[in-house]
């Protein structure tokens, strides 16, 4: 049988709808669909272009659809992949494979720096896809989220705790271009605790967080105009909930930790979270970051069961490229 990959267009979203409705099935979460055409359309195709989708289409049929948005990460700009998915009536035919191997093409294209994605671990057959792929399937990360519900009871309970907090010359504010430098320092600095190799640098940081389209935003706490912390995090969509924010990092400097500025960075995502609409907070965190961990706690984060988080770095891709030219 017969089909066709191409990039996903406005006319295609009442398609990829109905198969999400069906992907959401297939996932038992059918009353966890929270995504309208509305969203569809505007989150995809207006200035923010939240996503980029491709579509598998036999006739005039759309019966499969790849979802995936632009991310940040310490090794620079990056993938995530939200779903894939092809509908029952026309699995094994080979859809899957090439809508997947669309999104590598356009890693590859876009000389992106690494690749993430989550898979509920009860797919082993696409787990070892991925592995043959060259992908890396990461057992000792977990998955936290938030969802719009959980936002607005943290920042109604917070306005007592947030009057509480010692203060004293700390201001959280939306991080700025002359912040990079000393954001690049916190993250360096980050990256040491972890015993993690930093691969971007100020001009990264500069370029990808402040063109027409950045990749990323920050919050930055600061005393004297010392940057102390800063959350980083990036707009995505997901493909049942809608608009997203991932945070990539929190970091405060370790002197600075009992003024509890961590507290106030995430107090403002929040009302940034809240303000522009956001529906979901994802987190990944490493199950030896016990910090963090106990934050996510603190906040009410529920630990997402039965996640394998899957990343394929720009060196495994192109050894992944090459192998099948």
């Amino acid at each position: 049988m017969d089909f066709t990959i191409r990039r996903g267009e406005v006319r295609d979203m009442a398609a990829i709808l109905e198969l999400i409705e069906e992907l959401a099935q297939v996932k038992k979460q059918s009353n966890s669909v929270l995504v309208t055409m509305y969203d569809l359309i505007n989150s995809g195709f207006s200035k923010s272009g939240l996503f980029i989708s491709y579509v598998a289409e036999i006739g005039d049929k759309i019966v499969g659809f790849i979802l995936f948005t632009k991310s940040y990460s310490i090794t620079g700009k990056s993938l995530r992949l939200e779903d894939a998915f092809v509908s029952a009536s026309y699995k094994k035919k080979g859809i899957g494979i090439s809508l997947f191997s669309k999104f590598l093409e356009y890693a590859e294209n876009t000389k992106a720096s690494q690749l993430e994605w989550v898979l509920q671990e009860r797919f082993q057959n696409l787990l070892e896809l991925y592995r043959e792929s060259g992908a890396e399937v990461l057992d000792n990360l977990n998955v936290y989220q938030l969802n719009k519900e959980d936002i607005q009871r943290i920042l109604s309970e917070n306005k007592t705790a947030i009057e509480n907090v010692d203060i004293d010359g700390v201001v959280v504010r939306e991080g700025e271009m002359r912040d990079m430098a000393s954001v690049l320092e916190l993250i360096e600095e980050l990256c040491k605790e972890k015993n993690t190799p930093c691969e971007i640098d100020i001009y990264d940081l500069m370029k990808d967080g402040f063109a027409k389209k950045n990749y990323f935003r920050t919050i930055v706490a600061a005393i004297n105009e010392e940057v102390i912390g800063v959350i980083l995090f990036y707009d995505s969509f997901s493909t049942l909930k809608g608009r997203s924010s991932i945070i990539e990092e929190l970091y405060v400097k370790p002197m600075y930790r009992d003024k509890e500025a961590g507290k106030l960075l995430s107090n403002s995502f929040f009302e940034y979270a809240n303000k522009n609409k956001i529906n979901r907070i994802i987190q990944i965190v490493s199950s030896e970051d016990k910090l963090t961990i106990s934050r996510n706690v603190f906040f009410g984060a529920k630990k997402i069961e039965g996640l394998k988080v899957i990343r394929m770095t720009k060196v495994e891709l192109d050894k992944f490229i090459n192998s099948k030219a």
